[in-house]
């Protein structure tokens, strides 16, 4: 075996391989291949040769994946091959940070290259001359290089000024912050919004991917674009570059508009995804190079984009998976007219994708019902039902003596209204809301069978209807107090018809302690009787359920919808509720247990019962 030689500086210079110098180059790329290297690319006349994962062709190379793990470990990931004169010069220089931190590992690794390189060598030698060798040389491999990145990346940055440009003028326009345009704005200028492209502005998914929302949108697509696009431009040419960003970008947002009617939607991320699945496409099928671990970086970065999306509600993800599945399509279009390495003159890759674009978008847009026009549609109508649905309480105040016959014809109309309403909205339930308004349908549904409750409650009480329910005046004030929570439970939703709710709460539920309260206060008739102890125990403790019954319904009143007269009759009202609750205690507890204390207490809470139903009297004579 000839001498190998010295490493200085990470460099060789390879003198003495005793070969002819056209062999020396065809001989070096052999090499490599066998040691499981492959071109990367060509600098100033010098080439890169890196190691790949698996390489396919290689025999000199142990079998296994964990062999070869191992080999490669023992192996330099990457070197450079110059000529100088009709010497190859091997440099093998890593990065400054991996000389100190394994520069004595990055030595061992050059020196055990050498040692196979010069093995491969000798056997070279031995089969030159004895059998054909069909082996390329460095200027062939040059050349399809060069035919591989002989496109400049020019549309990546033709497209990184449009996407400025756009974004600046827009600001400009619609007078919006440059860090960050306004919802209204994108609409207004050209971004994918649902209900104008189903009515006709289709030229929206073109200007809606080359807008973007704020600055940091802007940027992080720029960054992503000339990733990508120096990489993939170069190799696939200017024309089905720009076919492929602006197809696998149209199709993405054709599916937002398909998925998404109620929010605005820009950005070129679903085109750029669909760039890196052309890519990623090409570069499984061997017809783009890239260093196995930047290709996993690449990798990794289109999948957190893709996951990620999934928890943030702002993101276009309908959008992201119509363009890196589109993109994959585009790239498998491409394939069909790659002849080796290289594209035939076949149009297919060209007219096949465009095709694509057209036809797909079509085909959504057309199957698309406008569900948000449809939703704005069932809102109004329901304003209009609402409007007509308050005939029960316009009778009531206006005609508070009216014949029950008249009030039950108003409340069979307010039913009816009531119910067109309701079933709007469960109709509603099949657009596809965001979601803001899922909430506002699943309120208004819960609102709606809230007042509808209240309604059947009220036809049983005008009819004395006593079989449905036993106390239909009770079954009536619950499910008004249920109402009024509904009504509470979302401050957004202003609904006008709150005050109604609470003024006939109010009025239903004062009548009705009116009307029970001497039953409540039937101890004391008793008393003036000599009635027996057992049965005043009992008429204090059937005195007391009336009065919590009562306390619970005045507490669940939203004081600041009723009138202001009687916010001061309310509590007052529960004042005197508590007193009669604490009086009739201490009563209960001298009967019982003949505690004289308890005596003393009830006479001190009825000197104070007395001056709060004095207040009453007061309040109710100003009225």
């Amino acid at each position: 075996m000839s001498d190998i030689p010295p490493i200085n500086d990470y460099k060789v210079v390879l003198s003495n391989l005793e070969l002819e110098f056209e062999k020396m180059k065809i001989f070096l790329p052999f090499a490599a291949e066998e040691l499981g290297y492959s071109l990367y690319s060509v600098d100033d006349g010098c080439f890169i040769f890196e190691l790949e994962a698996k390489p396919k062709n290689a025999k000199f190379l142990p079998k296994g994946k964990f062999a070869f793990f191992k080999y490669a470990k023992s192996m330099p990931p990457k070197f450079k091959l110059c000529f100088e004169g009709n010497n190859a010069v091997l440099d093998f220089k890593p990065s400054k940070l991996a000389i100190f931190a394994r520069g004595k590992k990055v030595l061992n690794q050059t020196q055990n290259f050498l040692s196979k390189l010069y093995e491969l060598k000798e056997d070279f030698q031995n089969r030159v001359g004895i059998e054909p060798l069909e082996l390329t040389s460095l200027d062939e491999i040059s050349e399809q290089f060069s035919k591989h990145h002989r496109y400049a990346p020019t549309f990546t940055f033709v497209l990184t000024g449009i996407f400025l440009l756009y974004y600046v003028v827009v600001a400009i326009v619609s007078k919006s912050s440059i860090l960050d345009l306004s919802p209204q704005s994108l609409i207004n200028l050209g971004g994918v919004w649902s209900t104008n492209i189903l009515n006709g502005e289709w030229w929206r998914l073109l200007t809606g991917i080359l807008l973007h929302s704020d600055i940091q949108h802007l940027f992080n697509n720029i960054a992503a674009l000339i990733s990508i696009g120096t990489l993939l431009e170069p190799r696939i040419g200017n024309l089905r570059f720009l076919i492929g960003f602006f197809v696998t970008g149209v199709i993405g947002a054709s599916l937002y508009t398909m998925y998404n009617h109620f929010s605005v939607s820009v950005g070129a991320s679903g085109g750029i995804l669909g760039l890196y699945a052309i890519f990623f496409v090409l570069f499984v099928n061997k017809k783009v190079k890239l260093r196995r671990n930047s290709f996993w970086d690449l990798a990794i970065l289109v999948i957190f984009t893709l996951v990620s999306g999934i928890f943030d509600p702002k993101v276009d993800n309908w959008g992201h998976y119509g363009g890196f599945l589109s993109g994959i399509l585009v790239g498998l279009f491409y394939l069909l007219d790659f002849k080796g390495v290289e594209f035939e003159k076949k149009k297919v890759s060209v007219v096949a994708p465009i095709l694509l674009g057209i036809i797909v978008p079509f085909y959504v847009v057309q199957m698309t019902p406008d569900y948000r026009s449809q939703f704005l549609q069932v809102a109004e109508k329901s304003d209009s039902l609402a409007q007509n649905s308050q005939s029960f309480y316009d009778l009531m105040m206006e005609n508070p003596d009216a014949q029950t016959n008249q009030f039950l014809m108003a409340i069979e109309n307010d039913i009816q209204k009531r119910t067109e309403a309701l079933n709007l909205f469960r109709k509603a339930e099949q657009f596809r809301l965001d979601s803001y308004n899922r909430k506002f349908v699943n309120y208004m549904k819960e609102y709606l069978s809230a007042w509808l409750e209240t309604y059947y409650i009220l036809r049983a009480v005008y009819s004395d209807d006593t079989t449905t329910y036993k106390d239909p005046i009770d079954t009536l004030i619950n499910a008004y107090l249920k109402l009024t929570k509904v009504i509470k439970k979302d401050s957004i939703y202003k609904l006008p018809e709150v005050w109604v709710v609470h003024a006939f709460l109010y009025g239903i539920t004062y009548n009705r302690f009116v009307q029970m309260e001497p039953q409540a206060l039937a101890y004391y008739t008793l008393l003036q009787n000599n009635a027996p102890t057992n049965e005043l125990i009992s008429a204090l403790e059937d005195g007391n359920k009336i009065w919590s019954y009562f306390k619970d319904k005045m507490n669940g009143f939203d004081t600041l919808n009723i009138a202001d007269e009687n916010k001061q009759l309310v509590r007052l009202l529960q004042q005197y509720l508590n007193l009669r609750i604490d009086s009739y205690n201490a009563l209960l507890n001298y009967y019982k247990n003949n505690d004289s204390n308890s005596l003393s207490l009830y006479e001190s809470l009825s000197n104070k019962l007395s001056d709060v139903i004095a207040q009453i009297n007061k309040v109710q004579n100003q009225k």
